[in-house]
This record gives C-alpha cells, structure tokens and sequence, in this order.
C-alpha cells in the first residue's frame, strides 16, 4: 500500500514535502520533532550501550589482563575443617605440638649445657 503511495507521488510533491520541514512550526509540531529527532535515537543508544554491557559481562571465559572489572575472586585455602568443635580441636592439637616442640628444643639445650662433672679415674688409679 505505501508503495502506491511513493509511486504517486510527483517531483514537485516530494519538493513540497521535503520544503515542509524547513518551514516554522508550531509548538506542538516542535515537541513532535523533538520526540523524533532526540528522544528516540537516544533511547536507541543507551538500549545497545546496555546489550553491550550485559553481553561483555556474560563473556566469562575470556582472559582478562590488568585491571579488568570482571576478574574472579578467589576462594581462599580450604583445610576440610567443617564444624568450630574441629576447628577448637585443630587448634589445640597445633598448641600441643608447638608444646612438644619447645620442650624438644629445651632439651637438647640442657644435653648439650651439662658435661660430666665426675672426673674419669685412670686404670692405674682404680687398681689403687
């Protein structure tokens, strides 16, 4: 149907029509056009600025170099512990160790401190 239409239409209809925009108008054509002109392409452009984001956000596979925005956190270290009754006991086992461990190294001090303070006796002064 609208092709009929711009099959109708002569030279001097198109020049009328395309002149008709250039001509004053009134305040509610000009709020018309205004809807048109910036209104619309506007909305356009922040929708396919939206798409974009979501679209490089989704992309999770990509390896990101630098300061990227979408770069993974890690988890951390995980030791199996589960409960804090566990953990409490993880705790003292790892204090009773280091206990261990201190007196270890407490007595290998005192061995190598003390020397023996009796004096070995010769053969001959045995047979004495």
């Amino acid at each position: 149907m609208n092709l009929k239409i711009f099959q109708t239409m002569t030279m001097q209809e198109w020049k009328a029509k395309i002149n008709g925009f250039f001509q004053p108008k009134s305040q509610a054509e000009r709020q018309k056009m205004v809807k048109y002109l910036v209104v619309f392409p506007a909305a356009v452009v922040c929708g396919i600025v939206i798409l974009w984001l979501l679209y490089t956000s989704l992309n999770k596979n990509d390896s990101k170099v630098g300061n990227a925005f979408n770069t993974e956190i890690p988890e951390g270290e995980n030791d199996g512990i589960k409960t804090k009754a566990e953990e409490y006991a993880a705790a003292d086992a790892a204090k009773e160790k280091e206990a261990q461990q201190r007196a270890v190294v407490a007595l290998d001090t005192l061995t190598a401190l003390t020397t023996d303070t009796v004096e070995h006796q010769s053969a001959v002064e045995n047979s004495a």
